[in-house]
């Protein structure tokens, strides 16, 4: 059994994903990988920071698996 942390988070990734897809829909339902990664490549810079790249990348990856 998942722990309530653990529900929460997914819950949270949940409305963020949705949120995301309605966005994309709204902008530009073709919308390409490559304007898309542009995107979340910007998100990161300016909001994340360079000290999250890694993490980043590393979830990323792991969750492509």
């Amino acid at each position: 059994m998942k722990n309530f942390k653990t529900l929460v988070e997914e819950n949270k990734v949940y409305k963020l994903y949705e949120l995301i897809v309605q966005s994309i829909d709204k902008v530009d339902d073709n919308l390409s990988v490559d304007e898309f990664s542009k995107v979340i490549t910007k998100v990161l810079v300016n909001d994340y920071g360079s000290h999250n790249y890694d993490k980043f990348i590393k979830v990323l990856v792991q969750g492509l698996k």
